[in-house]
């Protein structure tokens, strides 16, 4: 499984998005790993917390029991991250109350083609919290007839960055 988010979207609200949940719709319990704990600094805009999320997806993504990767209700900032897999078990959630913020710079996102990035993973969910492209600057960038990064609207197979395939 592929799935990437960029970050040339404005504001994205995930309800829940799930890739491989269990077709009975069954929680089993998890291992919880609070991002926080790890070192991710709630409301710290010039505070990058990629590396703990990072940390948290490692320990989750290391064990046998389902894991749930924890955001609490605050904004975190990530400049970019990959999720590599495979992974131990087909059972992570990613469950957030709080919002993610991408670099408000998109030339910063543009260099690295992918926000954020899940990699050879199977049973991923995301639920609840924002996704913070922080796409304003980009649509400003398009309007002014500068050029620009393609963005979410346009890659080289024509289709958007957030995709899924098995």
């Amino acid at each position: 499984m592929f799935f990437s988010l960029t970050a040339f979207a404005d504001t994205l609200t995930f309800n829940i998005l799930n890739c491989g949940a269990k077709p009975d719709g069954s929680i089993a319990a998890s291992l919880t790993f609070n991002v926080v704990d790890y070192g991710a600094k709630p409301d710290n805009t010039k505070f990058d917390s990629a590396k703990a999320f990072q940390s948290a997806w490692t320990h989750a993504c290391s064990s046998s029991k389902a894991a749930t990767i924890y955001v609490p209700k605050a904004k975190f900032y990530i400049s970019s991250a990959t999720f590599n897999g495979p992974c131990k078990n087909n059972a992570i959630t990613l469950k957030m109350d709080g919002t993610l913020v991408a670099p408000s710079n998109f030339q910063l996102t543009a260099q690295s083609k992918n926000w954020i990035l899940f990699r050879q993973v199977n049973g991923v969910t995301v639920s609840g919290g924002v996704i913070d492209g922080q796409g304003s600057g980009l649509w400003a960038c398009k309007q002014s007839g500068k050029t620009c990064p393609r963005g979410t609207t346009d890659n080289q197979e024509g289709q958007s960055q957030l995709y899924d395939e098995l």
